[in-house]
């Protein structure tokens, strides 16, 4: 998941990653004191993983759509379990996500 956010959000300096690097500050503001990923980011990414499996469960057919009707609830249940991580347990939360901005920068 790590090379996909890479390649995905932080690929050069019109991503998303360089364009609004501020944000990344921004976020270290928590106790950590160091830059995360974000929900949206790590649930977009995992719905993905999610699709990119479930093609090849199908028996990797030609046409196959990536859409977001599709794959919605994969999506709200990665989120959801996010923001149910950061309500009962921020500290792990916030280290998790500090975690994987970490590992994007040293891929």
């Amino acid at each position: 998941m790590v090379h996909l956010m890479k390649g995905h959000y932080f690929n050069g300096p019109k991503s998303v990653g360089a364009v609004f690097a501020h944000k990344f500050t921004e976020i270290t503001k928590n106790k950590a004191n160091r830059p995360e990923v974000t929900i949206p980011m790590v649930t977009l990414t995992s719905t993905s993983v999610y699709a990119a499996l479930f093609w090849k469960a199908q028996g990797s057919p030609p046409k196959f759509n990536f859409t977001g009707n599709q794959f919605s609830e994969v999506y709200v249940f990665h989120v959801q379990f996010l923001e149910d991580l950061k309500k009962n347990a921020p500290q792990k939360f916030h280290k998790l996500m500090a975690d994987v901005f970490a590992a994007i920068e040293y891929v």
